[in-house]
């Protein structure tokens, strides 16, 4: 029987891989080709939440929009990178006040 992964986190090195400490399984690559198979193949195997760097977030505009319609997986910016770009506050934001009408930020 395998194990269902809910939480996981993609990154273009290896420094996401501290967040295997909190239980998220973890994948990296710099091949955006490769990493929207690693989409694809989470969410059949039913990852519910999915965090990507800003980095990676940014370049894959056609899998987000793939996904945006369906309740999971939930795809989130991290943002490891060097240079925060705030483009993960921004999705929050978007999301907080789609959610509850008003921009409380």
């Amino acid at each position: 029987m395998s194990e269902t992964i809910s939480i996981a986190a993609i990154a273009t090195d290896e420094s996401v891989a501290i967040y295997n400490c909190v239980g998220f399984k973890t994948y990296f690559s710099k091949d955006m080709h490769e990493i929207d198979k690693m989409i694809f193949s989470l969410y059949k195997e039913g990852c519910k939440i999915i965090f990507v760097t800003e980095e990676i977030y940014q370049t894959i505009p056609e899998t987000l929009e793939k996904y945006s319609q369906m309740t999971y997986p939930i795809i989130l910016p991290l943002p490891l990178d060097d240079v925060n770009s705030g483009v993960g506050m921004k999705k929050i934001k978007a999301n907080v006040e789609k959610a509850i009408g008003i921009d409380i930020f």
